[in-house]
């Protein structure tokens, strides 16, 4: 998880495994040694949940892997788009094409 090294991961287990679980964010901020509030919401955003919650007023950001298949989804919409447009120009073309054609038959 993004921002919880080794150091920090063992920091947190040894914390829960010598006092039980975490009551609340208050109690891992007041147990686990450098989480400040603003460390804390970084953690929460990015998926760390404290007994089964995330941090009140930290908004989850999007997973880099869902960020990543977001923006892919949208290049490829943008793809179809401009392919589309394209076959839209031809038809229009071969139908122009077409009745130029009929017309001087």
């Amino acid at each position: 998880m993004k921002g919880v090294g080794p150091a920090t991961s063992k920091t947190i287990l040894a914390e829960r495994d010598k006092n039980g679980p975490f009551k609340d964010w208050a109690d891992f901020e007041k147990r686990v040694k450098g989480v400040s509030d603003k460390r804390a919401a970084k953690l929460s955003q990015a998926g760390l949940q404290v007994n089964g919650q995330a941090l009140a007023g930290a908004e989850a950001k999007p997973a880099g892997d869902t960020a990543k298949a977001a923006k892919s989804a949208d290049k490829a919409a943008d793809k179809a788009a401009k392919s589309a447009d394209k076959a839209a120009k031809s038809a229009d073309k071969a139908a122009k094409s077409a009745k130029t054609a009929a017309a001087g038959t």
